[in-house]
C-alpha cells in the first residue's frame, strides 16, 4: 500500500537533502519510494492514501544502541550506588528472580517508555529474552536482541571482588544464546534480529570470547558488550592479561566495526585509537555514567573517528534527553564549548546508531530506498519556539525531550500515537506496576 505523508517539516539527516520545510514522503509498504516538496509530490501522486501532518516536524526514528528495558523496575532503587553494587548487586539479583512472564511485562513497560521518546530501534540487553522479544513483537518497534548474556565467571561474587570461573555457566549461557537466535532472528517481518552478547570483558574468559568471535565472523553477526565501565574491570583485565579491555578484545578477534562497546568510560588514548582504526562503535550512555560521577572521552573518540552512537541504558528511556547530556558532559570534561554541534549529536542517535548495527543502508535517515521508520514532533511545543533551519538542531538537542514526540512509525506503520493510544499506555503502566511491586517485595529479602 502506498501512502503520501505531506505538509511536514522534514529533517532528513541526509547531507544531500537536508531539511524540507514543506516536505512529503511517499511510503510503499515499508519503504520510502519518494521524497520531496509537498506541492510537487501532491501533483505527482494523486491516487494514493494521503496523511496531512499539518506542518509538524518529521525525523528518522532514533536508533538506541544500549538498553536494558526490564530494569525499569529499579527506578529509585539502584541510585546513589557505584557501578559494582548496581550491576552485580541490584541488577544481577533482578535478572535472577524474574520469570519470563515478569520479563515480558516489565520489558513491555520499559520498551514503551523508550519507544514513546522516539527510539524506533533498540539494542536490548537483558535476560529472560523470550519475554522481551514477545513485548517487542506486540509493540511493533524494531529490536536487536543481544543474545545470551554470555559469561563464564559467576556474576554475584564480583560484587565482593571475587572472580570465580565456571565453565558450565559459559556453556549454558552460550546455548541459551544460540536457542534465542534460532527462535527469534528475522521474526516479526524482520523487525526482530539478534546479535551476540558477551556480558563484559571481566566476566568472559579468553576461550569463550574467541568462540564468540568465531561465530560472529562465520554468521556475520554483530556483538555487543559492556566495556571499561568501571575501574575494577580495567584493573582485573590488566592483572590477568596485561592488557586494557580494548586490547583484550583485539587479542581475541572481536575488535572490529561489528562490535558495539557500551560505556567506554575508562579508556586510554591508545584504546580509542585502536577503536578508530577499525571503525568500531562506542555506545555512549551519558545519563547513567554522569549519575555515577563520570564522563566518557567522547571528544577524543570523535577525533579518532570512532563511531559514537547513543544508548539510554537502564532505568531511563528518553534518548532526546540523552542528547543534551552528550553535550553538557563532554563540555564539562574538556572545557571546550565547540566540541560537538547539536547536529552531530543528532547524527549519533540516527545515522551512527544505524551504522552501529550494520543497517546504515536502510535506517538512520530519510531517503529513497530506506525503511520508513520515522517520528513526528509537536511543532507547537514551547521547546521548539521559533524553530527554523538555522536553529532546529539546537532546539531539539538542547530543549526537547521525549514528551515532544507525538507519533511513531515503524516499517511504514503507525505503532504509537500518544494522544490516541492512552488506553494502551495506561494498561502497560498498570500491569508493569503490579509486577514491579512483586519484585520490590522480593528484593527486600536480599542484602543489597
Amino acid at each position: 500500500m502506498r501512502t503520501l505523508y505531506y505538509n511536514a517539516y522534514i529533517i532528513t539527516m541526509e547531507e544531500g537533502i537536508g531539511i524540507l520545510e514543506d516536505g512529503a514522503l511517499l511510503v510503499n509498504n515499508n519503504l520510502i519510494e519518494d521524497i520531496g516538496n509537498s506541492d510537487d509530490m501532491l501533483k505527482k501522486y494523486t491516487n494514493n492514501n494521503k496523511v496531512d501532518f499539518e506542518g509538524k516536524i518529521m525525523l528518522p526514528g532514533f536508533v538506541n544502541t544500549h538498553t536494558h528495558s526490564v530494569l525499569t523496575v529499579l527506578k529509585g532503587l539502584a541510585e546513589d550506588v557505584n557501578t559494582i553494587k548496581a550491576v552485580y548487586g541490584w541488577m544481577t539479583t533482578v535478572n535472577e528472580i524474574i520469570t519470563e512472564e515478569d520479563s515480558y511485562i516489565l520489558s513491555r513497560l520499559g520498551q514503551l517508555e523508550i519507544l514513546s521518546s522516539g527510539s524506533t530501534t533498540i539494542v536490548e540487553n537483558s535476560t529472560k529474552m523470550n519475554g522481551v522479544a514477545k513485548a517487542s513483537e506486540e509493540l511493533g518497534n524494531r529490536i536487536v536482541l543481544s543474545a545470551g548474556k554470555i559469561h563464564d565467571y559467576e556474576l554475584e561474587p564480583i560484587r565482593r571482588g571475587q572472580y570465580i570461573y565456571n565453565k558450565e555457566i559459559g556453556k549454558q549461557t552460550m546455548e541459551e544464546a544460540m536457542l534465542l537466535i534460532e527462535k527469534w532472528n528475522g521474526k516479526a517481518d524482520g523487525r526482530i534480529t539478534c546479535n551476540l552478547y558477551p556480558h563484559a570483558t571481566e566476566t568472559c574468559s579468553m576461550e569463550i570470547l574467541k568462540e564468540i568471535a568465531s561465530i560472529s565472523k562465520n554468521e556475520k553477526m554483530g556483538v555487543t558488550l559492556h566495556m571499561a565501565q568501571n575501574t575494577r574491570e580495567v584493573q582485573r583485565i590488566r592483572e590477568v592479561y596485561d592488557k586494557s579491555p580494548i586490547e583484550y578484545m583485539e587479542s581475541v578477534g572481536l575488535l572490529n566495526r561489528n562490535l558495539i562497546s557500551a560505556h567506554c568510560v575508562f579508556l586510554e588514548d591508545s584504546d580509542i585509537e585502536l577503536m578508530g582504526n577499525v571503525n568500531s562503535t562506542l555506545a555512549h550512555c551519558p545519563v547513567i555514567i554522569n549519575k555515577r560521577g563520570f564522563t566518557a572521552p567522547t571528544l577524543k573518540a570523535k577525533k579518532e573517528h570512532v563511531n559514537i552512537s547513543l544508548g539510554t541504558d537502564n532505568m531511563f528511556g528518553d534518548i532526546i534527553d540523552t542528547m543534551r547530556y552528550v553535550l553538557t558532559s563532554s563540555r564539562i570534561r574538556t572545557g571546550i564549548i565547540e566540541d560537538f554541534t547539536s547536529k552531530e549529536v543528532l547524527e549519533m542517535a540516527t545515522l551512527n546508531g544505524a551504522r552501529a548495527i550494520g543497517r546504515e543502508d536502510d535506517l538512520g535517515s530519510l531517503k529513497i530506498g530506506k525503511i520508513a521508520d520515522f517520528i513526528i514532533l509537536n511543532k507547537d511545543s514551547i521547546n521548539l519556539l521559533g524553530y527554523n533551519s538555522e536553529n532546529i538542531y539546537d532546539l531539539i538537542v538542547l530543549y526537547c525531550d521525549g514528551s515532544d514526540v507525538e507519533k511513531i512509525y515503524v516499517d511504514g506503520k503507525k505503532v504509537l500515537d500518544k494522544k490516541v493510544d492512552t488506553d494502551l499506555i495506561s494498561k502497560v503502566i498498570k500491569e508493569g506496576l503490579k509486577v514491579s511491586e512483586k519484585i520490590w517485595s522480593k528484593l527486600e529479602t536480599f542484602d543489597l
